[in-house]
């Protein structure tokens, strides 16, 4: 018998039980459009988002996109799995020219109802080493450049930060959340294994570790195990915790560091993770069909908290300032400096 955490823990993490549908905040996402971005789509005839989710570019649903859906806006028919915002609207679609789409959608004022201030990316590109089966053979892969030692995609700024960064720049209302990514414990193989890494394709090698490549947290413990788009300055990247509840309340002191959430900082010095929320064990809604569910962690599963639990700051602030919308520098000022320091 194994017990896993479910969204209600990650709501009381983030303090959402206290606001969501709670007299005198009453706040739920409703009017408000979150934008998705993942592997598929949400899928749109699950009971926890019927009628509320709009695909906009014909892609199939995932159970990724899914789960991710339900941490940000399960109406809660299964109360386990009740989303951070029960009542938002989702605009979902697959990571294909997510910047273009981003800039299509995003709000640059308040009172956009048809545009997103808040989006949410769980994805990020493969770094350092992975298992899988890419070159056609299962085992350890490394996607670094031949030759490196670390992976020179971690903490580094690259030409996506830099589109992502200059889209919010334009868009001042809209603020994207980011994963930070699940590098930290990725481990080299052992001494002799076969690996496989890419030299104008895949090629294959013995590893050794005295001139391989490092494992991806090799640095002090895990530092610089976040990369690209996730080291953008005017993001919100998110790291993912335990979750910080003991006795059915919050409790900052149990939101302690998952194993495998990335680390900063940037190359240029900048902290990152801007935070953390919970992203291990949560259950959500599972595309396997409209009653399906299942655990996941991740910082895929905290970067929504994370975005779930802001809309209802953006809804809140739209009732008490005549439909006003926070610019997300505000937002994501707010966000951190208010945040518990584990």
């Amino acid at each position: 018998i194994y017990y896993t955490t479910h969204n209600v823990n990650a709501a009381i993490s983030t303090g959402v039980d206290l606001i969501r549908n709670i007299s005198p905040y009453n706040v739920n996402g409703a009017g408000i459009l979150v934008g998705v971005w993942d592997g598929g789509s949400v899928l749109s005839t699950h009971q926890e988002v019927t009628g509320r989710v709009n695909i906009g570019d014909g892609s199939a649903s995932h159970w990724h996109a899914t789960h991710v859906g339900g941490t940000i806006g399960a109406s809660g028919v299964n109360s386990d799995a009740l989303g951070m915002a029960p009542s938002v609207s989702i605009s979902s679609w697959d990571w294909t020219s997510d910047t273009s789409e981003m800039t299509g959608i995003a709000a640059s004022s308040p009172g956009q109802v048809s545009r997103i201030y808040l989006s949410n990316h769980s994805y990020g590109s493969i770094n350092g080493w992975s298992t899988g089966n890419w070159s056609g053979n299962q085992g350890p892969h490394y996607w670094g450049a031949s030759g490196e030692r670390e992976d020179n995609k971690f903490r580094r700024y690259n030409s996506g930060a830099a589109s992502w960064d200059s889209l919010a720049f334009s868009s001042q209302y809209y603020l994207i959340f980011k994963s930070a990514g699940n590098d930290r414990n990725d481990a080299a193989p052992a001494a002799g294994a076969t690996y496989y890494f890419l030299n104008g394709g895949w090629q294959t090698a013995t590893y050794n570790a005295a001139t391989g490549p490092f494992n991806d947290g090799f640095d002090n413990g895990g530092f610089d195990t976040i990369s690209t788009e996730g080291v953008a300055k005017n993001i919100m990247t998110i790291g993912a915790a335990n979750d910080a509840v003991a006795g059915g309340l919050r409790s900052v002191a149990a939101g302690t560091m998952s194993s495998f959430s990335g680390w900063g900082p940037a190359d240029d010095g900048r902290i990152k993770p801007d935070i953390v929320a919970n992203g291990v064990g949560l259950t959500s809604a599972h595309d396997s069909s409209n009653t399906a569910y299942s655990g996941s962690s991740g910082t895929s599963m905290s970067s929504p908290n994370a975005c779930g639990s802001a809309l209802l700051l953006t809804e809140y602030y739209s009732d008490l300032f005549s439909n006003g919308a926070m610019r997300a520098s505000t937002l994501k000022g707010l966000i951190i400096h208010t945040a518990d320091d584990v």
